[in-house]
């Protein structure tokens, strides 16, 4: 696969930044690259005398998840046009909207595809090639490379938002590591002026350059992810993968603390016991009264999943009774046993 960026292209943004003084300065700018062993505050500065790209391995987490995208939306197209198709992620990059679009090659589609509950949506693009390959599969036919038109009609543009929809729904699926979402596909232009919710040109993105390989043909997928969005949330993932890999019992104690509070447990206050024969058990129909010697001030047992942990006494709050927690306890066995 080739670069992104031509030999051409570099010399002449490098020549541009050597004419300003850029040379004998100093570089401020800085990206924040989210390593696996790497503070998430941590900043690289990148040299524009010497430039370098994020490739594979670079970003860690970030760089396996993205491959998992990558896989699922190989398979996805696979299990739709039914034949072998394949998808890798070759690199990840923090890069601006501007650069993005400006490499956008024509004839593509641009497919924006709402994250919820993150504001800004993701972008696909898949090149002509690969949209009419995936049409001509999807009708039936055999794949048959045709002459790329600079457009696409009315027809290929249906047949392949219907294609990218559940597309769509791996892509969330395979992100659910930093927080759950559920994808929506907002629409699919061939031009990035028409995009209904582009960023602004100085915004960061975070791009992946994916390969979908299906018979003979590899094709280049580009996709965009809101950059500051996401940022948060991987730093938030970094932090707890990184308190888990620490060394020492009890390493996981945050996390699974966490993850359990939401958890329901059953709760029991006891009001009382009786002690009856077995004659009078047998007896009891509906309707029938059991006294209980309790009274407002008696000592009262909670019982949370069947071990007793709060003591107190009966009160009244309002109209209803209430138990007055009294004494928290530590025992880790069931008592009415």
């Amino acid at each position: 696969m080739s670069d992104l960026l031509t030999s051409e292209e570099i010399d002449s943004l490098l020549q541009l930044f050597r004419e300003q003084g850029g040379e004998n300065s100093v570089v401020t700018g800085a990206i924040a690259v989210h390593a696996g062993t790497a503070s998430p505050i941590d900043a690289a500065t990148i040299d524009l005398c010497a430039p370098n790209r994020i490739g594979d391995g670079e970003l860690g987490f970030l760089d396996r998840m993205l491959g998992e995208t990558a896989r699922s939306i190989g398979a996805e197209f696979a299990r739709q046009v039914e034949r072998p198709m394949r998808g890798e992620c070759h690199a990840v990059e923090s890069i601006r909207w501007a650069t993005w679009r400006a490499q956008f090659k024509s004839p593509s589609l641009l497919f924006e595809i709402a994250l919820d509950p993150l504001k800004h949506p993701a972008c696909l693009e898949l090149p002509g090639t690969l949209v009419r390959q995936l049409v001509e599969f999807a009708l039936g036919g055999g794949g048959s490379s045709a002459p790329s038109a600079a457009s696409f009609t009315r027809a290929e543009l249906a047949v392949a938002e219907g294609i990218v929809l559940p597309v769509a729904e791996r892509l969330a699926i395979s992100l659910r590591t930093l927080a759950p979402l559920s994808a929506r596909l907002l629409g699919a232009t061939f031009d990035p002026a028409l995009l209904m919710h582009a960023p602004l040109p100085d915004d960061l993105v975070l791009g992946a350059t994916l390969a979908v390989t299906g018979g003979s043909m590899e094709h280049v997928v580009r996709l965009t992810l809101p950059h500051a969005e996401l940022d948060p949330l991987l730093e938030r993932e970094l932090g707890a993968r990184r308190d888990s890999s620490a060394v020492g019992r009890g390493r996981l104690r945050p996390q699974l603390a966490h993850a359990l509070r939401a958890v329901p447990l059953p709760m029991t206050v006891e009001l009382g016991r009786v002690r009856r024969d077995l004659r009078t058990v047998l007896a009891l129909r509906t309707g029938d009264v059991l006294p209980l010697a309790v009274t407002i001030g008696t000592p009262v047992t909670a019982w949370v999943g069947g071990v007793a942990k709060l003591r107190g006494e009966l009160g009244r709050s309002g109209a209803m009774r209430a138990m007055k927690v009294i004494d928290v306890t530590t025992e880790d066995c069931d008592e009415r046993n």
